[in-house]
């Protein structure tokens, strides 16, 4: 499929793939000649994303399509100056893994473009909607993934000003974070202290760039606002408490422990006051790793912490509580069928299959209402009885049975039972 880059084609995809010109307005469906867009994927304030594949290459890779539309809006000017900002900054930053390469800007039918790196994978903004509040593993990698990248922007001297879960991509391929949309970047300049423009994301942006004097902790508070937003789920406006001027998002963790090494760096990150937050990126990481283990003093643990394992350190304990507690069941299981095998051969003594031998050598029989404790007492008080076989009521009568092999117990009383001796006939 083409898909049409008029902004006003009332079907813009309903285009065949290899078509020229689009078959409802008329317009070219080739930007530059070159780029074919196949979809639109995003809308952003002054234009739209389109997916499309680069026709000079054999391979036809695919591309993104940034398309502006400033002369249709009010602020013309500053959306001009937005989009060629960010071409400047894509072909100077464009040169690491994780930022998307700029292919090609250039203006065409009053309307501008960016072709830039297409990358194949999900935003963090999706990620969350889909998998629930990230782990405190997560967040260890994600900062380790991003930080490097955020150290790198600035040593160009480049402030992002719009790190937001939306503007990072989890790459299919290889799983690294890739930072993306510098439309609301800016370029430090050695004067530096000027007011700036006011941009970024409400609820995300720092509060020194909300009046126009972004610094590169802008950033860091950016990622730090993230960070708490994918531990709990929940919007930046609704962790922040006014009366205190502060982040309470500990209070929302629900079932989701993180260590109080952990915490106290993503609160630096997120401090409003310059003056304590972290100055780099590079001084987060240092911080960071010197963290020894994952989980060390837990913020909210909800379930009393169990002693020391001694499971080897690259072993799963939940898969070891998993397999013992199957084996735990299947000891309980064969138990239980060995002691109900004996109930029934010790009350029925295989009966059926053993009636000559209980003829031959169990001769006399006590007969009353014993049970197998009372046979036992019985040739207990006989020296000459050897044995006894209890039988329960219902095999050989109503009436159960003592079979005793040797010795003829007297007729007594014995615990309370009348009890009477006869040999078998």
């Amino acid at each position: 499929m083409s898909y049409c880059l008029n902004p006003n084609c009332q079907k813009p995809s309903s285009n065949p793939p290899g078509a020229k010109f689009c078959l409802n307005c008329g317009a070219s469906l080739l930007l530059g000649d070159r780029y074919r867009p196949t979809k639109s994927i995003a809308r952003e304030g002054f234009g739209v994303a389109l997916l499309a594949r680069d026709e000079f290459k054999p391979s036809q890779p695919p591309c993104v399509i940034k398309q502006f539309l400033p002369l249709e809006h009010n602020n013309a000017p500053k959306a001009v100056e937005l989009f060629r900002r960010e071409a400047v900054r894509l072909e100077e930053l464009g040169k690491h893994p994780q930022i998307p390469e700029l292919l090609a800007h250039f203006e065409e039918a009053d309307r501008l473009y960016i072709v830039q790196e297409f990358i194949d994978g999900k935003t963090l903004a999706c990620e969350l909607a889909q998998n629930g509040p990230f782990r405190e593993q997560q967040i260890r990698i994600l900062l380790q993934d991003l930080l490097p990248v955020l150290q790198f922007i600035h040593n160009g001297q480049v402030i992002h000003r719009d790190i937001k879960p939306d503007n990072i991509i989890r790459r299919k391929s290889d799983s690294k974070l890739v930072l993306v949309d510098f439309g609301a970047a800016k370029y430090v300049t050695a004067a530096g202290g000027e007011t700036g423009t006011t941009i970024g994301s409400a609820g995300y942006a720092a509060p020194e760039q909300t009046v126009g004097k972004a610094v590169f902790a802008s950033d860091i508070y950016s990622l730090g606002v993230t960070c708490i937003h994918l531990l709990t789920g929940m919007e930046p406006f609704d962790l922040y408490d006014a009366s205190e001027s502060k982040f309470v998002w500990r209070n929302y963790l629900i079932n989701n422990p993180i260590s109080e090494e952990l915490a106290r760096i993503l609160d630096k990150m997120v401090e409003v006051a310059l003056k304590n937050r972290y100055k780099s990126a590079d001084e987060v990481l240092q911080d960071l790793n010197s963290l020894v283990s994952p989980r060390q003093t837990p913020v909210l643990q909800l379930h009393q912490p169990q002693g020391r394992s001694n499971l080897p350190a690259n072993s799963n304990p939940n898969a070891f509580f998993h397999s013992a507690k199957s084996w735990l069941a299947a000891g309980m299981l064969v138990m239980l069928g060995w002691g109900g095998h004996e109930y029934w051969r010790l009350n029925r003594w295989n009966l059926e299959e053993n009636t000559d031998r209980i003829g031959s050598d169990y001769s006399n029989m006590f007969i009353s209402k014993p049970d197998p404790d009372l046979c036992k007492q019985i040739c207990a008080v006989d020296e000459q009885c050897q044995s006894f076989t209890y039988v329960r009521p219902g095999i050989e009568g109503d009436r159960a049975r003592c079979y005793f092999k040797n010795g003829v117990p007297s007729p007594s009383l014995r615990e309370g039972r009348s009890s009477s001796v006869k040999p078998r006939r």
